[in-house]
Formats: C-alpha cells, structure tokens, sequence
C-alpha cells in the first residue's frame, strides 16, 4: 500500500485492516489544537482553584526577603544560600501548575484516539532523512495549513487579550500607590478574564482542527480498488475472518428469508423441530418456491411469523423433514415431490376460501382436501405419478 500513488485513483474507503495496521504504526488522527487547548485548560483550571495559594507563597516570600533585607549579610557564601532558598521555594510555588500542564497534555491524546502505544514511529528510518522529502513537506499544503492556522490563532488570541484589557488600561493610574499583595490580586484577575477569553477561542479552534486532521487522516488513508481486491484476498486465507464472513452471509441469509414469510402461502412443520416456508402464485411459478426454511430455534421463529402475519401453518413431519433436507433457499420443487405438495397447497388455497387461514392444523386430518380442477401443479403432479 503505497502512498505514492496518485491520490486520484485512491477512491475507496479505507478498510478496518488499513486502519488498523496504520493505528499499530502509530499513524492516527491527531490535532495539535486539542493538546493546545488541553494545556490552557490545565492553566485555567489552575487559576480557578491552586492559583491563590501559589501566588500567596510567592507574595509571602517576597515580603520576607524585603523584611530581612537590612539584615542580610552580602557574600559568597550567604548569596549562594539566598539564591538556593529563592529557586526552591518558587519550584514548589511552580510545581502544581507545570504538573497540571503535564498531566492535561498528556489526556489530549487519549481523548482523540484512545490509548495507545506504539515504538514504531520512533525506528529510524532513512526515508525521514531524506532531503527531497523534508522539502516536500516544508511546501506541503499542510504545512501552510499550519502556518496559517497559527497566525489566525495568535490574530485572534491578541484581539480578544486587547478587548479584554482595553478597559484595564484606562484606570491604570488608579493602581499607582497599591501594595503588592493589591497589585498580585489585580493581576490575578485579569490573566483569569484573559484565560477565559482565550480558553473559548482555543475550543472553536480545536475543534474545527480535529474535524479538518480526520477528513485529512481518512483522505490519506484512502485505497484504491486493487488495494482492496488484494487485501480481501489476503483476508480470506485467514481462518478468523473467513469464520466472520460466514458468520455475516448466514445472519444476512436469516435476515432476508424472515422478510420473506409474511409472503409465503404455507408453512409445513414438523411440528417443532422444522419449519419449511413455500409461495406459489399458480400463475407465472413454474412450482412452488422455498423462501424460508429452518431448524429448531429457526424454525420456532418461522412458525411465529407466519401466525403473526396469518400464514396458514400445516403440520405434516414427514414431508417437512424431506423438503428441509432436499432444497435450500429459492429453490424450486422438484417434480417427485409435486404430489405431497400440490396436496398441502390446494388444501390452503381451500381454507383461504372459507376465510380460516392463519391457523395450525394437521395436514390429512380427515383427509387431504382434493385439489381444485384445473390447477396446472396439480396436473404435472398427475402426470408425474402416472
């Protein structure tokens, strides 16, 4: 499967083995912007809950080094003991918001595709080495997709950051003069409205990405028709998938022959243990047709649908294990059976006529009913035992 080939002739779908074997490689739908968004959401989160507690440490620890600032002997030894003591405390200050950031970029991806691992994309590989290609992809339309996706991005961040100030701005002057406990608060609050503000652009934006990176990932991932006739040849060597498929043609099979009783003239059962589903129109069949046939559970369900849609169901085993042993699904009759047959219909078509079809009875209860002159089944039947 190469995807050298012309994107043109890349016309089907993408299969569960393509896609499978493309996720094993690590190659999935991926959007930057989700781990963008997922990242400033940590951040937002962090300025909604842990934010005070941090800012208050480092308000605290400036407070103190002023304090102490006149008692403070300047030197090798104790500069390098204030320094040490200032990185410390600013860490554990830090360490709660870098460790959101963390653990929020590390969702993103779960989010989009599910877990997965895979070593495969970091095998070096002399194709990604290559200088034709590293062109190629500096001149890609995706690339310039992405350029102009980031310069919208910052456009529209900046724009909602300078409407979000531009009030701000015209009461500067009234925080000259504010401590610095004041002066933190105040900033607080403000890289909330901007985080805000921001957060709702990123989310717009990550997600008309991870739309646009699926629709890309799919067309990329396209096959064309022999890459499809090779895989499903590949795939019916394999035993599990052979299991599947016949596992599906025997569901749909199913499926299609229930739909077909409701317009079935008779079932003829055993009484439970099989069930044979027969039409004939006496006009343009040549013989009566099997539209449906089963055992057991199957049959059950046959004789269900046939009391449900008023079929009439006749009981006669001996004839009903016959037929599900001689014919499949659209088969016709064949002449030897003609006779057993043409009886069983011609006593139907008689019950129709005194309106008391749909009900269970015993086929040559009392007798068959003799069949009416002229029908032309019945006359081939004649004609077969003569």
């Amino acid at each position: 499967m190469s995807d050298e080939q012309d994107p043109e002739t890349k016309t089907e779908e993408p299969t569960e083995k393509r896609l499978r074997d493309s996720r094993r490689k690590g190659e999935v739908a991926r959007s930057q912007e989700v781990n963008h968004f997922m990242i400033l959401l940590g951040g937002a989160l962090f300025l909604l809950t842990f934010a005070p507690f941090s800012i208050n440490s480092i308000y605290e620890l400036i407070g103190s080094v002023f304090q102490q600032a006149h008692t403070l002997t300047i030197d090798d030894a104790s500069v390098g003991d204030i320094l040490s003591e200032l990185v410390t405390d600013v860490l554990i200050a830090l360490s709660l918001p870098l460790a959101m950031f963390v653990i929020f970029a590390l969702i993103s991806g779960p989010m989009q595709f599910g877990l997965l691992f895979t070593v495969e994309p970091m095998a070096p590989k002399l194709s990604k080495i290559s200088l034709i290609k590293g062109v190629k992809r500096m001149f890609s339309l995706s690339q310039f997709v992405e350029l102009l996706k980031g310069i919208v991005k910052i456009a529209v961040i900046g724009l909602v950051a300078v409407i979000i100030m531009w009030p701000v701005m015209e009461t500067f002057s009234a925080y000259t003069g504010i401590t610095i406990g004041e002066a933190l608060a105040a900033v607080y609050i403000f890289a909330l409205k901007v985080a805000g503000g921001a957060l709702f652009v990123m989310a717009i934006i990550a997600l008309i990405d991870t739309l646009y990176q699926r629709y890309e990932f799919t067309k990329k991932m396209r096959m064309t028709k022999n890459e499809v006739k090779d895989e499903m040849k590949q795939a019916e060597g394999d035993p599990q998938i052979k299991a599947r498929l016949r596992k599906l043609r025997v569901e749909r099979s199913r499926q299609r022959m229930m739909t077909a009783v409701p317009q079935a003239d008779v079932v003829i059962t055993n009484p439970t243990h099989y069930a044979i589903a027969l039409a004939y129109d006496g006009t343009d069949m040549e013989a009566p047709q099997v539209v449906a046939k089963g055992q057991d559970a199957v049959a059950l369900r046959i004789r269900d649908l046939a009391f449900e849609h008023e079929v009439p169901v006749v009981e006669n085993p001996t004839l009903a294990r016959t037929l599900h042993a001689a014919y499949e699904i659209d088969d016709l009759i064949q002449p030897e059976h003609y006779q057993a047959v043409a009886e069983i219909i011609s006593y139907v078509f008689q019950l129709k006529r005194k309106t008391v079809g749909g009900q269970a009875v015993a086929a040559g209860a009392g007798g068959p009913a003799r069949p009416p002159e002229g029908s032309e089944l019945v006359d081939r039947a004649t004609a077969t035992v003569g």
